[in-house]
């Protein structure tokens, strides 16, 4: 098992490492999990599963959240060449499904959803009725996430963007508090507009996470 030192060294040493933990886990872990909830038709644990994935991807990589991560990631990495296959169209809708799922269960926002499997597509509107196919859905993200065009996510960022999201991840997975020294210091380092300032800051929250944590 990798070290808390050996993992935060590697979080640290590039700014692709993160989202490429993520993915790694994903392939080896979480497809083995969809496959299965997926074949017993358990619609719930597909929704709650693969938006976990999609926001904490989202917010690592891009530093998207809400929302506007659910609909970036299903255009950008899961929508399919027809319009039953383009969840980005009914983004909204599922993003407010899956909130519902884990919060309240059941809601008039969701009253107008109905979960169908007999259909060819992952989703067709009906006047009063919205159908959604968790299979379909569920094999999109699986395509997206195996090999395929979730690979090329840093097509979508910068690298001093890349660099930004990588000491905002790092932050976030040790827990830190905003009032922490080497918080404020990522927080100035979000706000540098070119590379050359981005590094001139990154030199001291490297030395100071080094020290704290002994690497």
């Amino acid at each position: 098992m990798e070290t808390f030192e050996n993992r935060l060294r590697r979080f640290l040493s590039a700014e692709k490492e993160a989202p490429l933990t993520l993915l790694v886990w994903g392939q080896n872990v979480l497809l083995h999990q969809l496959g299965t909830v997926r074949e017993k038709k358990l619609e719930d644990m597909i929704f709650l599963s693969t938006h976990a994935f999609i926001q904490a991807f989202s917010k690592i990589a891009f530093g998207k959240v809400g929302r506007s991560a659910t609909l970036f990631f299903l255009k950008e990495f899961m929508d399919g060449p027809k319009e039953g296959q383009q969840f980005s169209l009914i983004g909204d809708e599922i993003h407010e499904m899956r909130n519902v799922i884990a919060h309240q269960v059941f809601s008039i926002r969701t009253h107008h959803i109905a979960i169908n499997y007999t259909i060819a597509d992952g989703w067709k509107k009906e006047p009063d009725l919205l159908h959604i196919n968790p299979e379909i859905f569920a094999l999109q993200f699986e395509a997206a996430l195996n090999g395929g065009r979730l690979w090329k996510w840093h097509k979508f960022v910068t690298k001093e963007d890349a660099i930004k999201r990588q000491y905002s991840f790092v932050c976030n997975w040790l827990h830190l508090p905003k009032s922490d020294p080497i918080s404020q210091h990522i927080a100035t380092l979000e706000k540098a507009s070119t590379m050359e300032e981005i590094r001139r800051l990154e030199a001291p929250i490297k030395q100071e996470i080094g020290q704290r944590y002994k690497l």
